[in-house]
């Protein structure tokens, strides 16, 4: 099975933490990380990280090239990381993935979360 996991944060700091160490510890599947350029050097060298320059929910452009990319990666999962990915991708959706979202923190509004395709915990 082919897992993303999708963070777009401008710092290394408690959710790519989270990321990394699932990406280095669960190797039964293939995953691939897609990830800001600017914190790509911190993540484990042996995960297939794709870099992305920061973009807003809003941004046209960011969400066609994520969306191109995701259409090349082919993947059976995408798992996002925190409100602003999940609903990136979930504008974005296509038919040939499953979309993950988990929630990191407290989150007053769970919204975004509730449109991703499979059950989310909090």
């Amino acid at each position: 099975m082919k897992i993303v996991h999708f963070v777009l944060s401008e710092s290394f700091a408690g959710i790519e933490q989270h990321v990394d160490e699932v990406l280095t510890n669960f190797s039964s599947h293939k995953l691939i990380l897609i990830c800001n350029e600017s914190i790509a050097s911190y993540f484990d060298k042996s995960i297939n990280i794709y870099k992305v320059k920061n973009f807003g929910r809003r941004s046209f452009f960011g969400k066609y090239k994520l969306k191109k990319l995701i259409k090349d990666i082919d993947p059976d999962i995408i798992h996002t990381h925190g409100s602003k990915t999940s609903s990136i991708i979930s504008s974005i959706k296509t038919k040939n993935y499953k979309h993950v979202a988990t929630i990191h923190g407290v989150k007053k509004n769970k919204k975004i979360y509730e449109k991703s395709r499979l059950n989310y915990w909090s």
